[in-house]
């Protein structure tokens, strides 16, 4: 059974942090007629049959003739409303993948979404684009930072439609700046082979790679730190140490942090917020925590010390671990893209967007 087949190709891919971390990426299985997506708030790691959604393609494909409201809201309400039509009956309130529009425009039985930190390397970096083209011609393609859903799904067409007008083949692989990569295939064992190519492609630009050995922090700093976080921020928050290499690095200096100051990808802002405060030593971290939120009139989800390393905070053990998960793996991202002519920030209205869509808010409500 496919369904099966897709069960444990999503399994394999969101049990490897290399691929997917928390809830990020996504997955489909489709014929002629209906396919099957992975539902929103779902891991890929865990996911069963219960965490799909079977969709019909003809009603999703009406989307692309209807009219939508010019505002933002509006118009992802709208389109929600009309993904959420497209399931049937047997359902029931599941939802679908925001991306479930993307997943079906592609012509083949599986599509794999991952949000790898060595692909990041590139989407996240100044000459994404160029790499791309030199790394995988005319196979891949490559698509400008646009706001996720709707929007996203029908930049993805217009791109692949100028693709295949100029005379290409259908691609493989969609490279989405700043987020991640779509690899579709008609069986498994293709999408593994395009993903191992990839990799492979990849690593042999690198030329500085990540160090990822941890380095822990001494159990007194860390309950110092606690206690700061504790005596200045809102709530009854948990709070968890990490160190390794590169997050002392780049936390030696204001100027060193600049690659860490703002969110790389969506998954980033949704797991550890869109910026992480940042404290020149243990006797500025109380100002340093003051100062964040009053600028930002939130808690931080991440706190960087000069020198000590990194603290993620929030209100319990699965979200706190996955804030500490997302920014090693922006740290990483930070490392890779130093091959690709440096690291690029989503823009500032995109983050917002991010910070405030629906979506996403429903997406980690189901992952605390």
């Amino acid at each position: 059974m496919s369904l099966e087949k897709l069960i444990s190709l999503s399994n394999v891919y969101g049990a490897d942090p290399e691929y997917v971390i928390a809830g990020g990426g996504n997955t489909s299985w489709k014929n002629d007629v209906y396919m099957f997506v992975k539902g929103s708030g779902t891991e890929l790691a865990s996911i069963k049959e219960e965490g799909f959604v079977k969709v019909d393609l003809a009603k999703l494909d009406q989307i692309w003739s209807k009219s939508y409201s010019s505002d933002s809201d509006r118009r992802e309400e709208e389109v929600l409303a009309d993904l959420m039509a497209s399931r049937y009956p047997s359902e029931g309130s599941k939802r679908p993948s925001v991306e479930t529009l993307l997943h079906a425009l592609l012509p083949f039985n599986y599509v794999v979404h991952t949000h790898p930190a060595l692909v990041n390397g590139i989407t996240c970096s100044r000459k994404g684009a160029e790499a791309v083209k030199n790394l995988f011609g005319d196979s891949a393609i490559w698509v400008p930072i646009t706001n996720p859903g709707y929007i996203l799904a029908k930049e993805v067409k217009d791109e692949i439609e100028k693709h295949r007008t100029a005379g290409h083949d259908f691609p493989q692989m969609i490279f989405l700046q700043n987020h991640g990569v779509f690899v579709s295939g008609n069986t498994e064992q293709e999408i593994d082979s395009i993903y191992t190519d990839m990799f492979q492609a990849i690593k042999k630009e690198i030329k500085t790679f990540p160090v990822t050995e941890e380095i822990p922090v001494a159990e007194r700093t860390a309950e110092t730190v606690s206690l700061s976080v504790q005596a200045v921020l809102d709530g009854d928050l948990m709070v968890k140490s990490f160190a390794n290499r590169d997050i002392l690095s780049l936390s030696e200096s204001r100027e060193a942090f600049a690659p860490l100051e703002l969110a790389m990808t969506p998954d980033h802002i949704v797991y550890y917020g869109f910026k992480p405060a940042y404290a020149e030593g243990l006797e500025t971290l109380e100002d340093a925590l003051s100062a964040f939120v009053e600028e930002n009139g939130m808690n931080p989800r991440l706190l960087v010390v000069k020198g000590v390393g990194a603290f993620a905070i929030n209100s319990s053990e699965s979200l706190t671990e996955k804030a500490r998960m997302l920014f090693l793996d922006d740290v990483k991202v930070a490392v890779y893209a130093e091959s690709f002519g440096g690291y690029q920030f989503m823009p500032q209205d995109q983050i917002d967007f991010i910070r405030n869509w629906e979506v996403e808010k429903y997406r980690v409500s189901l992952s605390k």
